[in-house]
């Protein structure tokens, strides 16, 4: 039998190769919509894959101005939702790297699985980081989109 944190593990290691390889096609696959997505200082609620998209074009940018050069995302901890057959809820930390040492200070992560179509899809995620500080939210969905009324972070 897989254990969620083996599960979990394998989809941050194919969504964050997706995203450092450009593979939108994969990237789209492997996340649900709608999809919640939380930083420290906003959110967002992505009703649609292009504005999912959108999004993540935006941060794979803000990598790049970063300077990023690698990019890994580890499990901490995963379980299988006790009163929800094919979710996993789980909790990982970020590293974004260039030359050997940090781009950005590492940050955790809180994230949602679902079993879709035999598929392990994101679909929220809630992020420590500010979004003023690592652009995970897209700036130009964030104007046009709404802002959920709860912004709680990882251990909020």
């Amino acid at each position: 039998m897989t254990m969620a944190r083996e599960i979990y593990q394998e989809h941050l290691d194919r969504v964050s190769r997706a995203l450092w390889d450009l593979d939108f096609d994969v990237l789209m696959d492997s996340l649900a919509v709608p999809n919640s997505m939380y930083t420290a200082d906003t959110g967002l609620v992505y009703e649609t894959k292009a504005d999912l998209k959108a999004a993540l074009v935006e941060y794979r940018a803000f990598l790049t101005r970063a300077g990023a050069q690698d990019y890994h995302r580890i499990v901490r901890w995963a379980r299988f939702h006790p009163h929800h057959d094919g979710r996993i809820d789980g909790e990982h930390d970020t590293y974004v790297l260039r030359g050997g040492q940090y781009a950005l200070d590492p940050f955790r992560s809180a994230q949602v699985l679902v079993l879709q179509n035999d598929v392990w899809r994101g679909i929220e995620c809630r992020s420590q980081v500010r979004n003023a500080t690592c652009t995970v939210l897209s700036p130009a969905v964030l104007r046009k989109g709404s802002q959920p009324p709860d912004t709680r972070t990882v251990g909020g």
